[in-house]
């Protein structure tokens, strides 16, 4: 298993090397998590089937009412390839402190440019492999202290079998010591 590391740095403040991300594999953790596990059931699911998980294995009843808050759906378009947040969460919106719905990672403002390359990396390889990753992080949100969180990610076939929706649930973490 590979896996890649990414130093981020705000202005002024450095960031730990923390950007972990690996191809996702079941563990008691993350099914047990009750921001994750939905997610980690619905991909066993599909894997059982042979296939990848769709939009309509993504529904509100498995996400269930806990978790909703922290979920992110992303729209995938293919030519010219480009991430489109189609849904955030609302306890992600509170903790990054403004809803980025409708915007494209690309368009995103300048302080966040660094953390959007990570991510649209992180996409890229979803997509393009068609597999499940999981992922750790520290993020600075302006004036609040730094964020620790785990997100698992999946991509979404459509009709045609292209994966055409990524979604994610994510876990806010305590800070490392």
């Amino acid at each position: 298993m590979r896996s890649f590391d990414m130093d981020w740095r705000v202005q002024g403040t450095l960031c730990p090397k923390d950007f972990v991300v690996q191809d996702y594999r079941p563990t008691a953790d993350v099914t047990d998590s009750p921001a994750l596990g939905w997610l980690a059931r619905v991909i066993a699911a599909a894997k059982t089937e042979e296939r990848l998980p769709g939009r309509a294995d993504v529904t509100p009843r498995a996400i269930g009412p806990k978790a909703m808050p922290s979920v992110v759906m992303v729209d995938v378009e293919a030519a010219p390839r480009r991430y489109r947040l189609r849904l955030v969460g609302t306890a992600l919106v509170r903790v990054g402190g403004r809803d980025n719905t409708g915007r494209y990672f690309d368009d995103l403002g300048e302080e966040q440019r660094e953390a959007n390359a990570f991510f649209i990396s992180v996409l890229d390889r979803l997509v393009s492999r068609k597999r499940p990753v999981i992922f750790t992080a520290n993020l600075f949100y302006r004036d609040m202290e730094w964020v620790r969180y785990r997100c698992l990610a999946a991509p979404l076939a459509g009709e045609d079998g292209e994966v055409d929706r990524v979604v994610a649930a994510i876990e806010m973490l305590p800070a490392a010591l």
